[in-house]
């Protein structure tokens, strides 16, 4: 049986600055991400999510945007099990290419701790 497919839809988005700034309490710490979180962010009840990753930090538009990627698959896999939640994640670079793996790996402990 087919599995239906994760989406990251438009209302699932933080959009614009007014909602990236605010009371964002609860702060975790990766080796290469911060995620900032502020509990009973919708009325609809289900999660949002921000990502915040500079040129300046990573000058390349390829490897921003494989960084998005990366972001948003963790969150869709995660996004029922979070609840009334916004998220911003933001990328703590390091020199060198780090793997898809290690960096989802990295996600996947930090959305596990902000839904539990």
């Amino acid at each position: 049986m087919i599995e239906p497919r994760a989406t990251f839809r438009r209302t699932a988005r933080l959009r614009g600055a007014s909602q990236f700034t605010g009371s964002f309490r609860n702060r975790l710490r990766s080796k290469h991400f911060l995620l900032l979180s502020r509990p009973g962010g919708t009325e609809s009840g289900s999660a949002r999510l921000g990502i915040i990753i500079g040129r300046r930090q990573v000058p390349g538009s390829v490897e921003r945007s494989r960084l998005r990627r990366i972001v948003r698959e963790a969150f869709r896999v995660y996004r029922d099990q979070l609840g009334s939640i916004d998220l911003v994640v933001r990328y703590r670079p390091e020199p060198g290419r780090q793997a898809n793996a290690v960096l989802r790996q990295e996600l996947d402990k930090l959305l596990e701790r902000a839904g539990g």
